[in-house]
């Protein structure tokens, strides 16, 4: 059809539907319808437009070409459907109704265009239907299978499936696993398990100050837990993915079960208020290795087989894509236990990769994976992983473990009876065990393994004697680890692992392995090494292997066999292998000396320290004597000889008992005698053995458990009186410490010498790479020592260490023997700068108020006596330790202006001043009350105190260096009261005040300074009489030293 046809047709279709208005407007106007109801009319025209859309959307609907009569009629009726309502409106038009006006012309634009409106949506649903309607077919179908399955996810839901996989799990790890380890009574892992503290080696992807805030959110930052980094997973998802790195026996796999279980008791919580929500999914790559290897399956399905795997009786069927859904979802925590025991290296390639996809499928799903640091470097992930590492027990933890485990095997030892007797006997034994740890090194060292401190608890807990006789410890640890956690291995194993590893290990016992091991470890010794590559390890034990288990024996997988299973033997590198701690090789060493009459070789290297632990353990086998003798013999043993001299004889089994009688005799002779080489050998060796067995608190901190002697401090007074310094305790008479003290702990030691002390063995010891220091107060209280009634000065200046009854009793005791009494700190330690300002003080009030101004009522005997011992001490005692306690330059000037006070001035104006001062200005200007309380209570308890404390003391010539020196003192703590006193009642006589010319104000900030002056001396005065008292043994020393012992850090 041509436009103009078209053009025409609309034209002619408007005409007509102007005509049909016109119309309808006259008709409306017309006397028999002029009352035409508005809601009438709308109501026609709306109903007219609706029947309009029906015709058109019916004939556009139908199918074929419609009837030429219809498309006429069709049209007739929208016209006169549009001509209505546009009449209406011209008729209220005419009437000047203009609202209803445009209501009916919005209801003629409304019926012209939607026959259009509804032909271009009939097409559009054509046109949709043929695209769109199968889509929306396939989603329909996907959404009703959806619904299906969440149903039927539902239903398996209400049948408790997760309940039950809970209780499986706790079936399975609620027990602490030991393998090899006797099993006659299981412990329950929650009630023994010690957390363990975790340090972040290596961060892939990670903001570098994110472990910093992790460590920072910890209860305490150098110990930091797993539940710090889950509970930061969230925040930080790079943390998602963690690879756990550990020592063997250091409890890694003991860490997972133990989160498995509080995950499937739902107690995350009470770990940590943070921790996520999550499902435990615990799998071991041992177990599950040949299935990642061969099939490669998808971590959902791999895991439902294990789960369907886990119990026989009963066995749990999870429903269909339950893990799936978990997992998809971030609600489950994976943990994956032992990449390393996937022995093959290729198989533990293989599953490395397998981790690699799952990680990269869910990302952020947690994962928890755990090795051995070289079972890791030698198939590392290649995801973004957070690298943990597996701290060793400090002191803390080992004394958690050993009283839970003792608790615990008491409780199952008497069938679960727990009561105070059963905790009692079980703190009893758990306390012995921890003392005698603590007194051995090589214990202490071995005891923050987790494992090795099991079974140095189940050895203990035999009736094995520990340290003394730790080579039985050595013994049956080699027995389990060589023997017992084999079998307990294959037995989890369940087949899988190399058949010839198998046979040799069934057909090798402990003693047969032991034996080839023993030829390693003293070839190493020997060459001065702990590491080996295989051909060297090969080369040893090939001939010795040959003969206890056969020529077919193949060496290479007894190392294997050794390193995988036992853990005794470790790969420390790439092909270069060391036994898993240097104690085992001196061990074994020791027992191949023994079973082949080798001793000479020990006493050939006697001064070898490399050879010392083992001649150690040696001794503890045999007799010691010739081990002995070899040092007692030699010329000019070291310090290091003498000390393990004394080892031997503390720790062999057997000593003959005139070598016994010659060692010990040796030493107590050498320690009384001071000044000599021989002394300061005998005292070195005492210093060493004590630096030989501090105990580890921390990786790289040690601590002392008892006091520096007398005899070890002495070598630091001697080497600092050289120096020109003095440094012994205040209360000595001497320069050295009483006779028979040797072995006494040094007491009345200042802090700051104790300080230098600790400095002056740092630079002893400054190739070693450690700095000794003293202890903190937390690390006091924490690790206390055996003494109580001596303190040892912390690194902050206070002393800690000493129960509260025997300060509240010194207290009291030092209270009765000082005047004035006034609350003093019993930690005194003096400022050697305190002399000047003494000095200036004293040469002060002497020549400004004592002689101007005051006087005491000194009697005759003590104006003859006191002259006459003060220029006899003064000349001969002052002179000799003043510069103790004060310098040469104090010495030179107080004691001319002390002698020049006491003899010109003091005692001829001693009356005149005291009438002036106490009669006239005092009596007369203030108050009578005021003089009657100086007379009666300071005066005349000062000349008590003075008779029952010096007047005897000087006729008994008994007057000690110390009284000396705090007798002067006292009198200006006298004078300084006395004028704080009566200026402070001066300001508050107005009389007083205008006599001497001085305001109220003026007048107490001059008794403020007077008591300030009083404040600096009488610490002074206190410690001068704590020393006097101390000199003569009424009150002890406490003042004592204890060392800590920690790594030297360069930045």
């Amino acid at each position: 059809m041509s436009k103009a046809s078209k053009f025409g047709k609309s034209f002619l279709y408007l005409s007509v539907i102007n005509i049909v208005a016109l119309l309808i407007s006259k008709l409306a106007n017309a006397d028999s319808v002029k009352n035409l109801d508005d809601r009438l009319a709308l109501a026609v025209t709306v109903g007219l437009i609706g029947v309009s859309a029906v015709i058109e959307s019916s004939s556009s609907t139908a199918s074929g070409k419609q009837p030429a009569s219809w498309r006429w009629l069709k049209g007739l009726l929208q016209i006169a459907i549009a001509g209505f309502p546009l009449g209406l409106g011209i008729h209220f038009f005419l009437k000047g109704r203009w609202l209803q006006t445009f209501g009916f012309l919005v209801l003629t634009l409304i019926a012209l265009v939607l026959p259009l409106l509804i032909q271009f949506i009939n097409k559009l649903r054509q046109k949709s239907q043929e695209s769109i309607d199968p889509l929306v077919d396939q989603g329909m179908d996907a959404i009703a299978t959806r619904i299906i399955s969440k149903v039927k996810f539902l239903l398996w839901e209400l049948s408790s499936f997760e309940q039950k996989y809970y209780e499986s799990l706790v079936y399975n790890c609620r027990d602490y696993q030991t393998q090899g380890l006797d099993k006659d009574r299981t412990l329950k892992l929650q009630r023994v398990f010690v957390p363990l503290k975790i340090v972040s080696k290596e961060v892939v992807q990670v903001d570098p100050k994110m472990i910093q805030r992790v460590e920072g959110k910890a209860g305490n930052p150098k110990e930091k837990q797993i539940w710090d980094f889950l509970a930061a997973m969230k925040q930080y998802p790079a943390l998602r993915h963690l690879a756990v790195l550990g020592a063997p026996g250091s409890g890694k796999t003991t860490l997972l079960r133990y989160l498995t279980l509080i995950y499937a008791t739902k107690q995350q919580r009470r770990r940590h208020p943070q921790a996520p929500k999550l499902i435990p999914v615990l799998l071991s790559l041992r177990d599950v290795r040949q299935v990642i290897a061969e099939k490669q399956p998808p971590l959902a399905e791999l895991i439902t087989q294990q789960v369907q795997q886990q119990r026989q009786l009963q066995p749990l069927n999870p429903p269909p894509d339950w893990f799936a859904e978990k997992l998809t979802q971030k609600q489950c925590l994976v943990m994956l236990d032992g990449l390393d025991e996937v022995a093959d290296p290729t198989q533990r390639q293989q599953v490395s990769r397998w981790v690699d996809r799952q990680m990269q499928a869910y990302p952020d799903t947690p994962f928890i994976l755990t090795s051995r640091p070289f079972g890791y470097q030698s198939a590392q992930l290649q995801q973004g992983v957070t690298v943990l590492e597996v701290q060793p027990f400090n002191l803390q933890q080992v004394q958690r473990f050993i009283h839970s485990w003792y608790w615990q095997t008491e409780v199952m030892s008497r069938a679960g009876e727990d009561d105070l007797g059963v905790r009692e006997e079980a703190k009893k034994q758990g306390d012995d065990l921890l003392k005698r740890i603590r007194k051995s090194s090589p214990l202490a060292a071995m005891a923050v393994n987790p494992l090795l401190l099991t079974m140095i608890a189940t050895v203990h807990r035999r009736g094995s004697a520990l340290p003394g006789k730790r080579v039985e410890l050595y013994k049956e640890i080699c027995q389990v680890l060589l023997e017992k956690r084999q079998r307990a291995k294959e037995m989890e194993t369940r087949g899988h692992g190399d058949t010839e590893t198998r046979r040799m290990d069934r057909s090798l016992s402990a003693s047969q392995k032991q034996s080839v091991l023993q030829l390693l470890a003293i070839d190493l010794m020997q060459h001065n090494t702990r590491g080996f590559n295989l051909p060297e390890g090969i080369t040893l034990i090939e001939q010795q292997l040959a003969g206890v288990a056969g020529s077919g024996t193949n060496p290479q997988e007894f190392f294997q066999q050794i390193k995988d299973v036992s853990g005794l033997l470790v790969e420390k590198e790439l092909g270069v292998y060391e036994f898993a701690h240097l104690s085992f090789q001196e061990y074994l060493a020791a027992v191949e000396i023994k079973e082949t009459n080798q001793e000479q070789l020990l006493i050939d290297n006697i001064d070898n320290p490399w050879w010392n632990e083992t001649i150690r353990l040696y001794a503890a086998q045999t007799n010691a004597s010739n081990l002995i003798r070899a040092v007692l013999v030699s010329s000019s043993p070291s310090v290091e000889v003498m000390a393990l001299a004394y080892d031997c004889l503390e720790e062999g089994l057997i000593v003959d008992s005139e070598v016994r009688q010659q060692l010990e005799a040796r030493l107590e002779v050498d320690l009384g005698d001071l000044g000599t080489d021989k002394f300061r050998l005998a005292a070195n060796v005492l210093l060493s053995r004590r630096l030989n067995n501090l105990v580890r608190i921390e990786e790289n901190v040690e601590i002392d458990l008892s006091y520096i002697t007398c005899a070890e401090y002495q070598l630091f007074i001697d080497e600092m009186r050289q120096a020109g310094e003095n440094r012994q305790p205040d209360h000595w008479q001497d320069y050295r410490f009483p006779p028979g003290d040797a072995r006494k702990p040094i007491t009345g030691v200042r802090g700051s010498d104790a300080e230098e002390f600790c400095e002056w063995l740092t630079q002893q010891h400054s190739a070693l790479g450690f700095r000794y220091r003293l202890p903190t107060l937390a690390e006091v209280k924490e690790y206390s020592a055996t003494e109580q009634q001596i303190g040892c000065w912390c690194n902050d200046g206070e002393i800690a260490g000493i129960e509260a009854s025997w300060w509240q009793d010194w207290y009291s005791k030092l209270a009765e023997v000082t005047i004035l009494n006034r609350n003093f700190d019993l930690n005194l330690d003096l400022n050697r700068d305190f002399n000047q300002n003494l000095y200036q003080d004293l040469e002060r009030v002497l020549n400004q108020n004592l002689y101007q101004d005051l006087n005491l009522n000194l009697n005759r005997v003590l104006y003859k006596d006191l002259y006459r011992d003060l220029d006899r001490f003064l000349n001969q005692v002052l002179y000799r330790n003043l510069d103790r306690f004060l310098n040469r330059f104090l010495y030179r000037d107080f004691y001319q202006v002390l002698y020049r006070v006491l003899n010109q001035d003091l005692y001829r104006d001693l009356d005149r001043v005291l009438e002036k001062i106490l009669y006239r200005v005092i009596y007369q200007n203030i108050h009578r009350n005021l003089y009657q309380v100086l007379d009666r209570d300071l005066n005349r308890k000062l000349k008590r105190y003075l008779y029952q404390v010096l007047y005897k003391k000087i006729e008994a010539n008994e007057a000690s260096d110390f009284l000396i020196l705090y007798f002067p003192l006292l009198f200006f703590i006298v004078i300084y009261q006395l004028l704080s006193i009566v200026y402070q009642a001066t300001s508050q006589d107005r009389k007083a005040l205008e006599q001497i010319n001085l305001s109220r104000q003026e007048c107490e900030e001059i008794s403020r300074k007077y008591q300030y002056k009083i404040d600096e001396i009488y610490p002074i005065y206190v410690h001068l009489v704590l020393q006097d008292e101390r000199q003569a043994g009424r009150i002890p020393a406490w003042e004592g030293i204890r060392l800590v012992r920690e790594l030297r850090i360069e930045n």
